[in-house]
């Protein structure tokens, strides 16, 4: 058998056979090729290599032009886009060449006629078969050549005609299936001569292409009949045809292997921040640019001297951009790539286009000069694998798809330079990427534009970002190696209105300390209600003489200014009374939640150094009371308290003394006490008066937040600062959806605030709303599906940010059903808030930095941690006010060039689920004080439906091991419900990046491909035991429930339960109490179920 023989063998059985170095790589079905076969490739190995050397060295072949042709890659890339979308015109090129008097229009169209019958790419169609697409020829004639007589009008009319006529093209979609890719208007000025209109798609050429068009035409209108005359020449097809042959994924594996390697844990999303919310279209615009000779000169010379090119010098600049708005260290872009890499496809008109990725590394240290070094090797490593079709990348590397951004790069950088191109300009029909910057040389001067699309981004955004790009290249061309992070890019007019226009006047907030307000209150209104509880109602008179008269016996107990009292006390009335009397005697309270773990509170207690702590009914049970801490059971208080005068006591509270504790999540492995003073919660109440707003005694403020969350000061102290009735639901009602929606409807509660998970909980319930409810969203991210849901149901939306630290809520805006992205707002009343870089600079308007709050809410600092309140609060360098302050957040975000504040996201590993902020690091300390742990790992992921989960990746000593079960048992004694991980997978080690860092995107990701593998160690019983775990396994995502497992312990919580309830009764017929899914397991849950199945 010959080596000819040898090949076409192989391939008739499937099989593929490439060069791969000195050796020959075979793909195909196991099985395919015979032992006696092998044995002849190995024999024959030297010569199979040479041939198929051969093989890829050949010239395309001319194929018969009819029947069924083959497309490219880039080509069948492009007709699966038309195909998602037929009324996509993004990939339209449209332009306009002036041919002035040389030929009349006759003349034009029959050189027009002469060149499509020669170019059959110009009348190509694509057709789908069970294969693919493939490529048909159209008679020339289907060809549209249009004539437009415009003799009798004006110079400025014919332009704008043409304008017209060029506006109606890139809009125009093509039909590539039954039509040519190709349309053509003749533009008649009589005496003035004639221009042609080119509307093409992108399936058919290229820019280059387009000007080996307008040559041909030019010859063809030259030579006359000769022109048709001339013999056959390879065409696109046949090209097509050798690319598929040449480019076949067997043939391109150690390419493919490059790119996996190199584009493995690309990010996400590598774009400039979104203005707008991204639709499934491709709208474009357009912003121009034009740099002087001078800059271009030196940008050119630079380049040169650091044995560089113009590109590389835009790559960097790009990528310098993208880390300074983004924070990302990882860039991607995309970098268009000339295929005519062989002499015959030089003159081919068609589409030799594809696409390259580029990856940089870009930290705030880097500076301009290691950036170019490195966007130079970038450009030089991908060169040889740069003939992969990137469709094929793409295959290979799948990334994070989404229908409506590109995969792999977001920006691109193309820098044209085809020799001989046309001087007029090609109109596109849309944005072919999220943003694309065409950049051009001519006359010595640097010009061109960012191509980007409208539906995503903001004229005057782009035109800042153009902006930035020439202040990135101006000051690397002078100072190369100073660090990308310290290239000024504020100028001084943007510094003025970043700290000028952004920062609202200071104005008049009423400065009475919170228990006098109250005490106004009642004075003016005594009568009226104050709470409402479980069908009781207490007057603000009577409020505040039961405050008066426990605060009395405080004071009495020697607790006052500078004393810290805990409440650790179920939701009643009680609880409102101790917060006010506390106050009142001039002492700060700390909230203690009686679900928390004993350790816990305890901890609490001792850290704050408590005087005393009030509790009430079960709670006292579950408390352990340190020995130098006092016992205030609510009851006997009160009792007590009787003997007291219910006078207001006279207690000189000053705005700097503290008015309580909050104990946040702690990096360090311990909670944390951030210390809030009377003067911040003062402006902070009065702040909130103005807006959102709460000046009605009329007003209803249902109360569902656990105390221990600062952001339950809005629904029980600012009511009462007004004349408003509080709606106290218990703990029972505010977390299960179905009877909070019912209790809010019942109680005509007209002011409702929650974390965004609390309202999809709602919502799930079928809560029905009211036009007279004012919503107030805080703890988490608002999205914008669920503030399109709460206004369709309610009257007002108001969305709050804010920290623990700057006394609850910093920021605010007013949400309309406007589709657009939701921001966080303007700065609440006396707060200042700030955008800064790593070098404590202000942030250009559009780009990212962290956001810094100063101000009047500012808090005293953390209790015993003198370091951590230095790192954290610093001083106010952009305040005038003496001793002024500002708290570093942690948060990123961006101004719009409207001065309202986009949140995007942390710069550590503090998170927030369900409105409670989580330092993922108390989870990891957690979890290492288990001796069998040697590793710990927590992450935040996404179940689906903005259902955030925590987490666990754990490595055990060797040896030792641990069910899921005692590692949640081991965290309960220390964390609260809310922290413990709903998922705990055991991993032999921890991925690491090659500097030795935690590669966090390596992390298997539970959520996907039917959830994480979890421990079942007794499997449900068949019959009802094995319905609800099957229930349990669709809400909670994961494969496998235990019969003694516990619902909230598996990673459920208040949403979820009302899922499962719905499927209980769907599949069961049976109505479920969601609150048994607290306490109970699968199993105790089932046996109920089953009693009452047969009941």
């Amino acid at each position: 058998m010959t080596p000819d023989e040898l090949l076409t063998e192989i391939r008739s059985r499937g099989s593929q056979i490439t060069v791969d170095g000195e050796d020959l790589r075979l793909t195909g079905r196991v099985g395919s090729l015979t032992e006696e076969l092998r044995n002849q490739i190995r024999a024959q190995k030297a010569d199979v290599i040479s041939l198929l050397r051969q093989e890829d060295a050949a010239a395309p072949a001319l194929l018969p032009k009819e029947g069924q042709l083959p497309v490219s890659h880039f080509q069948e890339r492009l007709w699966i886009i038309q195909k998602l979308d037929p009324k996509a015109t993004e990939y339209n090129l449209v332009t306009v060449w002036p041919f002035g008097t040389r030929f009349d229009a006759d003349t034009l169209e029959t050189a027009l006629r002469r060149v499509i019958g020669r170019q059959s790419v110009l009348r190509t169609c694509f057709r789908e078969t069970p294969t693919g697409p493939v490529a048909v020829l159209l008679e020339r004639d289907v060809v549209p050549v249009q004539h437009v007589v415009l003799d009798d009008l004006g110079e400025q009319a014919r332009r704008a005609a043409c304008d017209e006529a060029v506006g109606r093209e890139v809009a125009r979609p093509f039909d590539l299936e039954n039509a040519a890719p190709i349309r053509f208007t003749i533009l008649d000025f009589g005496a003035e001569g004639v221009a042609l209109l080119v509307a093409a798609h992108h399936i058919a050429i290229d820019h280059w292409s387009l000007s080996l068009l307008r040559d041909e035409i030019l010859s063809a209108a030259a030579e006359g009949p000769g022109y048709a005359a001339l013999g056959p020449v390879l065409e696109y097809a046949d090209y097509a045809g050798w690319q598929r042959q040449r480019l076949h994924p067997s043939r391109l594996g150690r390419h493919l292997d490059w790119w996996e390697q190199t584009l493995r844990g690309v990010p996400d999303l590598c774009a400039f921040n979104a203005d707008l919310v991204p639709r499934l279209g491709w709208d474009g615009g357009s912003q121009s640019f034009l740099w002087d000779e001078d800059f271009s000169r030196r940008l050119v010379a630079f380049a040169q001297s650091r044995g560089a090119t113009l590109y590389m010098m835009l790559l960097a600049a790009a990528a310098v951009a993208l880390h300074r708005e983004t924070g990302l260290e990882d860039i991607v872009l995309g970098s268009p790539v000339a295929l005519r890499e062989r002499r015959e496809f030089e003159q081919m008109i068609g589409p030799f286009v594809n696409t390259q990725v580029l990856r940089m590394t870009v930290t705030a240290e880097t500076s301009f000069a290691e950036l170019l070094d490195r966007a130079r090797d970038a450009l030089l490593d991908s060169h040889p694998h740069s003939h992969v079709p990137f469709e094929m990348v793409v295959e290979r590397v799948r990334p994070a798809r989404n229908l409506n951004r590109s995969p792999l790069f977001q920006f691109a950088v193309v820098l044209q330079n085809a020799a001989g191109a046309p001087s007029e300009p090609i109109f596109g029909g849309g944005a072919v990427h999220d943003m694309t910057w065409f950049v051009r040389q001519a006359g010595g001067q640097v010009m061109g534009a960012i191509e980007y699309r409208s539906d995503i981004y903001l004229p005057e955004s782009v035109r800042r970002l153009l902006a930035r790009l020439e202040a990135i290249l101006w000051y690397a061309v002078e100072q190369p190696e100073t660090p990308v992070a310290r290239i000024p890019l504020v100028s001084p007019e943007e510094r003025g209105i970043l700290l000028g226009n952004f920062i609202p006047e200071a104005v008049e907030i009423d400065p009475t300390p919170y228990p006098q307000q109250v005490a106004r209150t009642a004075k003016v209104s005594p009568d009226a209600t104050a709470i409402r509880h479980e069908g009781h109602s207490v007057s603000y008179g009577d409020l505040n003489r039961r405050a008066n008269r426990l605060a009395h016996l405080l004071s009495d107990r020697g607790i006052g200014r500078g004393s810290v009292v805990g409440l650790c006390l179920d939701r009643s009335p009680d609880l409102i009374v101790a917060m006010l009397a506390v106050h009142k005697a001039g002492a700060a309270y700390v909230p203690l939640d009686p679900a928390f773990p004993p350790d816990r509170l305890r901890y609490i207690l001792t850290d704050s150094s408590a005087r005393a702590v009030i509790t009430g009914g079960d709670t006292a049970r579950a408390l352990d009371v340190p020995d130098r801490v006092e016992e205030l059971p609510v009851a006997e208080a009160t009792s007590d308290a009787e003997a007291f005068s219910d006078s207001d006591p006279e207690v000189g509270i000053i705005p700097h003394d503290t008015s309580h504790l909050i104990y946040t999540s702690g990096s360090t492995g311990q909670p944390k006490g951030v210390e809030i003073t009377h003067g911040a919660l003062s402006n902070l109440l009065g702040a909130l008066r103005q807006e959102p707003g709460m000046t009605s005694e009329d007003d209803v403020v249902a109360a569902t937040t656990t105390v221990s969350f600062d952001i339950a000061a809005v629904e029980l102290q600012l009511p009462l600062t007004v004349g408003a009735t509080i709606e106290l639901l218990d703990r029972e009602i505010a977390t299960n959806g179905e009877a909070l929606a019912e209790a809010l409807q019942d109680r005509n509660v007209t002011v409702v605030q929650a974390t965004p998970s609390a309202w999809r909980l709602l919502l799930e319930a079928g809560w029905e709303g009211s036009p007279e409810i004012l919503a107030i969203s805080g703890g988490e991210a608002l999205t914008r599906d669920l503030a399109d849901a709460l206004l369709a149901r309610v009257g007002r939306l108001w969305n709050g940010y804010g920290p623990s630290e700057t006394t609850i809520y910093s920021t605010g805006a007013w949400i309309a059903a406007d589709g657009a992205p939701v921001s966080i707002g303007r700065p609440v009343a006396n707060t200042r808030v700030y955008l800064l870089d790593e070098a404590g600079d202000p942030v250009p308007i559009g780009m990212q930095g962290e956001i810094c709050i100063g101000g009047a809410g500012v808090a005293k600092g953390y209790i015993g941690l003198p370091e951590q309140t230095r790192d954290r609060f610093r001083p106010d360098p952009f305040d005038p006010a003496e001793g002024a302050r500002l708290y570093r957040t942690g948060d990123i975000g961006r101004w719009s060039s409207d001065g309202r504040l986009f949140h995007l996201g942390r710069s550590d590993h503090q998170v927030k689920i369900r409105g409670v902020r989580i330092e993922l690091g108390e989870i990891e300390a957690a979890l290492l004080s288990a001796d069998p742990i040697r590793q710990a790992a927590v992450v935040v992921e996404d179940a689906g439906n903005d259902d955030r989960r925590l987490v666990a990746y754990v490595v055990y000593e060797p040896g030792e091991d641990m069910t899921a079960s005692e590692v949640r048992r081991h965290l309960r004694a220390t964390l609260p419900r809310h922290m413990l991980p709903t998922v705990i997978m055991d991993l032999p080690a921890l991925p690491r990046t090659p500097n030795g860092k935690l590669d966090r995107k390596a992390l298997p990701r539970p959520f996907e491909q039917g959830g994480p593998r979890q421990s079942a160690a007794t499997p449900p019983r068949p019959g009802v035991e094995a319905t609800l775990a099957e229930i349990w396994c669709d809400v909670l995502k994961v494969d496998r429930v235990g019969a003694e497992d516990n619902f909230f312990e598996l990673g459920g919580h208040s949403l979820l339960t009302l899922r499962v309830v719905r499927q209980v009764r769907e599949r069961l017929g049976i109505a479920l109490d969601p609150r048994v899914l607290f306490f109970k397991t699968l199993r105790q849950i089932a046996a109920e179920l089953s009693h009452l199945q047969t009941g």
